[in-house]
């Protein structure tokens, strides 16, 4: 019998051991690295800020680019500060390892916004026809701000459970009891499940958790994948009186949850999981202007509550309504914006692309009392919303999209009687290219302002106005 055999693959090699390099850092990247432009090719290093010299490890190769991390800072950025947590990149003592939020909370705050204004304005002035931005103050934030998290959980092992954040560059979980961006209303329930989550076995039948502050009611939300049994009700019940909160469950951990009725379910307080004592959570955020909206636990939601009204308010103010004005809202989500705009406006119309926001927006205009606005669910990937939208015959428009940004929409958009446009971007990479695509529909950029919506983080949000 004949025998074929096929070489063996190469196999791939690694990246080659060099010895350590002293660079000098120029600039800042969008994704808040620092950028080495005079070494062959550049390098891109974790953990530096321009004008600093640093000792580098190069980690990774590649014919325009290598990637390195920070041995050791030479000569550093005068705005470059200890971290103040304990579990975050330089903070002092050095703690291994470190967690994946808050990458860049070495960085004093204001400073920090400064050196991402000054990243998107060089990539904006090669891509648009402008020398510079025309940059508002930008809007800071305070400590405590985030009012939902979700917290990993890892419970292969019973004897030592870990509850708490991704480890940076990794999936590992990284075991915390205090975080210093939560809101205070979500703080003691974190340290609760560090107390106590050792004693927690029947976690390995939970996917993760989710610390939500809602106007109405804090949460802890178990996303339970099995049915939990009584052990884990009777600790959920006493977490739920010793803190003065309510526990929710996925209906897959609750044996007597109706299945099609509703996703989750709050505990009542006896623990007790029959169909007739289970309640589905009503949940509410409010804004500006008396405008609240429901929420559900798996919506989307702005994690700043303070940095979020005072960009509806800017978002509000830029638009300049009048009485007669018609305005488009796209991806509106559950009415964000487009609430506090319809109590200044004739008529809005909020289109979006997920179906439960387009509901949720709806019964947030009816518990408004707000009736002069529309909202209707379309893929804003396509131009499949365009003749709706030139049937509304609106003259001012406001667009919030997700990262991927809003070429799709802008590219069929009829822009011939639009007077206005305020763009709000979580990626300023996507908001450049949209921003041009407006330019050119004869479009100037008035004014751009930063939030930092997420403090110490490499996110920046941006809003920004468009004027004929």
């Amino acid at each position: 019998m004949a025998q074929f055999f096929k070489a063996n693959k190469p196999k791939r090699r690694g990246t080659p051991s060099l010895p350590a390099l002293t660079i000098t850092i120029d600039a800042l990247t969008l994704q808040g690295q620092g950028l080495c432009k005079s070494h062959v090719p550049i390098i891109i290093v974790d953990g530096a800020l321009p004008g600093e010299t640093v000792k580098v490890s190069v980690t990774q190769q590649k014919k325009k680019v290598w990637f390195a991390k920070v041995l050791q800072v030479l000569e550093s950025h005068p705005q470059r500060i200890a971290a103040p947590c304990m579990f975050a990149q330089d903070h002092t003592p050095k703690q291994t390892p470190i967690c994946g939020g808050c990458q860049l909370q070495y960085v004093e705050p204001e400073a920090l916004l400064t050196l991402k204004e000054t990243a998107i304005s060089d990539y904006a002035t090669h891509v648009l026809p402008l020398t510079e931005l025309p940059w508002l103050k930008p809007v800071l934030s305070s400590d405590a701000y985030r009012r939902k998290a979700r917290l990993a959980i890892d419970a292969r092992d019973a004897n030592n459970i870990k509850v708490g954040f991704r480890q940076a560059h990794s999936n590992n979980v990284l075991a915390i009891d205090h975080c210093l961006v939560l809101d205070p209303r979500l703080q003691p329930v974190l340290s609760y499940i560090q107390a106590h989550c050792q004693q927690w076995g029947w976690l390995s039948n939970v996917g993760h958790m989710t610390l939500f502050a809602a106007d109405n009611e804090t949460v802890l939300a178990l996303n339970a994948q099995r049915h939990l049994n009584a052990d884990a009700l009777s600790a959920l019940s006493e977490l739920e009186a010793q803190l003065a909160i309510r526990v929710a469950v996925h209906q897959q951990g609750l044996v007597n949850a109706p299945k099609k009725a509703a996703k989750w379910y709050f505990l009542p307080a006896s623990g007790q999981t029959d169909a007739g004592a289970l309640t589905v959570p009503d949940l509410w955020l409010s804004s500006i202007d008396d405008c609240r909206y429901p929420v559900d636990l798996d919506d989307f939601v702005q994690i700043n509550k303070k940095l979020n009204e005072q960009m509806v308010s800017a978002a509000v103010s830029s638009l300049e309504l009048t009485a007669t004005d018609r305005v488009l809202d796209l991806f509106c989500g559950a009415g964000n914006f487009t609430l506090p705009i319809a109590r200044h406006a004739e008529y809005v119309l909020g289109i979006e692309g997920v179906p439960t926001m387009v509901q949720q927006a709806q019964r947030g205009a009816q518990t408004c009392g707000i009736n002069n606005v529309e909202f209707i669910h379309a893929d804003l990937t396509t131009s499949a919303a365009l003749d709706k939208i030139k049937a509304a015959n609106v003259n001012k428009l406001l667009l919030d999209p997700s990262r991927e940004g809003a070429n799709a929409v802008l590219e069929c958009l009829q822009y011939s009687d639009l007077e206005k446009i305020v763009y709000v971007s979580c990626n300023p990479q996507s908001w450049v290219h949209d921003c041009a695509l407006i330019m050119a529909n004869g479009f100037t950029l008035e004014q751009v302002q930063s939030f930092d919506m997420f403090k110490g983080t490499t996110h920046t949000e941006l809003l920004s106005v468009f004027i004929r």
